[in-house]
């Protein structure tokens, strides 16, 4: 608005000061509180499903490894380092913290013929691989339950497989 001008009077009008309310102040974090209410829960399904998904992986690699030792070998190895794969050292059991394993699997071989992926975190399941040669189980592969782990856990074992029949209802045979 300009400047009026009335029988020399000189009106002038007052500047607006541009700003947010409080109360439009409030609604902004109300709705970012909601949607990080929601956001939350999703990443870490997420991050608990990337981080299986690594295990897997990971336990793959080593049973292929497994099966090549034993070509070679005609046996299997609990060192997972005579195997022809790499793994980081930081990954292997016997090379982590217990502050580490809370947040990180861990890899061991045991029996050998069993490679297992285990995580003290109660929201992630641990897996067990089992070599083609197992007597019992025949290269079976679970994703297995502890009575420490959580609903999260059970979550991703029933999305990556059904219960084994032959176990007890802790154990899912993977896909």
């Amino acid at each position: 608005m300009e400047n009026l001008s009335i029988n020399n009077y000189q009106y002038t009008p007052p500047l607006k000061i541009k700003g947010f309310t409080l109360i439009e102040l409030l609604v902004v974090v109300i709705i970012i509180g909601i949607i990080a209410a929601i956001a939350l829960p999703q990443y870490q399904n997420a991050v608990r499903r990337s981080r299986a998904a690594e295990a897997l992986t990971m336990l793959n690699a080593i049973l292929k490894g497994q099966e090549e030792y034993y070509l070679i070998h005609d046996e299997y190895t609990n060192n997972i380092e005579d195997l022809s794969i790499t793994i980081p050292s930081g990954k292997l059991a016997d090379n982590m913290s217990d502050e580490d394993k809370k947040s990180n699997y861990s890899y061991y071989c045991f029996s050998k013929r069993t490679c297992v992926a285990v995580m003290s975190n109660p929201d992630y399941p641990i897996f067990e691989f089992t070599a083609s040669k197992d007597p019992t189980n025949k290269g079976k592969k679970w994703c297995q339950l502890t009575s420490g782990k959580n609903q999260n856990a059970r979550a991703i074992c029933e999305i990556m497989g059904t219960v084994d029949p032959a176990m007890s209802d802790l154990y899912y045979l993977l896909k």
